[in-house]
C-alpha cells in the first residue's frame, strides 16, 4: 500500500519547476496547481472518511471478539490497519500522479 508514497518525491520534483514558474510570474502550471490542490484536500477527506470507517470496523470486532473470548486485535495490530487505511488515498493519488506527469506531453 505505501510503496505508492514512495513515487512523492518524484511527483515533487516533476511540480517543482511549475511552481517556481507560477511563483515568479513567468507563467506555468495553474491548472496544474489547481490540481494538486483539489486533489490533497480531496485525498484528505477520503483518507479521513476511511480511518473512521476502519475505526468502526476494528471496534465491532474488537467487541465480538470479547464477547466470544477469544483476544482482540492488539494496539499495534489497530494502528497499522488505522494508518493503512488513512493513508490508502494519499497513496493511490501519488501513483497516479506520477503516471501522468511522466508521460510524454502531447505538443
Amino acid at each position: 500500500m505505501t510503496k505508492g508514497l514512495l513515487l512523492a518525491p518524484l511527483v515533487v520534483a516533476q511540480r517543482a519547476p511549475l511552481l517556481w514558474l507560477e511563483m515568479c510570474g513567468l507563467g506555468g502550471g495553474s491548472r496544474e496547481t489547481e490540481r494538486m490542490v483539489e486533489e490533497k484536500f480531496a485525498a484528505a477527506a477520503e483518507g479521513a472518511m476511511a480511518m473512521q470507517a476502519e475505526l468502526q470496523s476494528i471496534w465491532w470486532q474488537s467487541t465480538l471478539a470479547m464477547w466470544q473470548g477469544i483476544r482482540p486485535p492488539t494496539f499495534v495490530q489497530a494502528g497499522t490497519r488505522l494508518t493503512n487505511a488513512a493513508l490508502r488515498p494519499a497513496a493511490r493519488r501519488v501513483k497516479s500522479n506520477a503516471k501522468r506527469l511522466a508521460a510524454p506531453k502531447k505538443p
